[in-house]
């Protein structure tokens, strides 16, 4: 939570282990409250996995996870060696209202926002993150993040 004179921002990312369809997973909650009076507002929130699993994610073609969702759009952000602007390479993914769904998301189909045409190097994960795209984001839950 972040307090200022232009407004107040709340955010809370929280994981813990939820019994989701039957099933128990890992699960990554947030949920943000910014006032849209400032001009970027949205919330990261970030994975750093451990070397085996960069080991996975680089030898696949692609990202898939579970999310039940408040109906906007989110976007997923796969991060590179190669990149020092923080213009990661990205996709946008949208959610379904109180509902669970499976997003997949190929390599092929990540682009970076301000380098037109640069290519993705799978061998250069580094991690992910999810972002919001909008200020408010009412709890959204991502799950069962796996490379395929």
């Amino acid at each position: 939570s972040d307090s200022s004179g232009s407004g107040d921002t709340d955010a809370l990312v929280s994981v813990g282990r939820e019994k989701i369809g039957g099933k128990e997973y890992a699960v990554v909650t947030a949920e943000a409250d910014i006032p849209s009076q400032f001009r970027y507002s949205y919330v990261v929130w970030a994975a750093c996995p451990d070397e085996a699993t960069i080991g996975k994610l680089r030898a696949t073609k692609g990202i898939r996870f579970k999310v039940s969702g408040d109906g906007k759009i989110y976007t997923l952000r796969v991060h590179t060696a190669g990149v020092t602007d923080d213009d990661w390479f990205s996709a946008d993914f949208a959610t379904k209202k109180g509902q669970v769904i499976e997003v997949a998301i190929p390599y092929k189909k990540l682009r970076q926002s301000m380098q037109k045409g640069a290519r993705f190097d799978r061998s250069s994960i580094t991690g992910l993150s999810f972002l919001t795209k909008k200020s408010t984001a009412t709890p959204i839950k991502i799950f069962d993040i796996r490379p395929y």
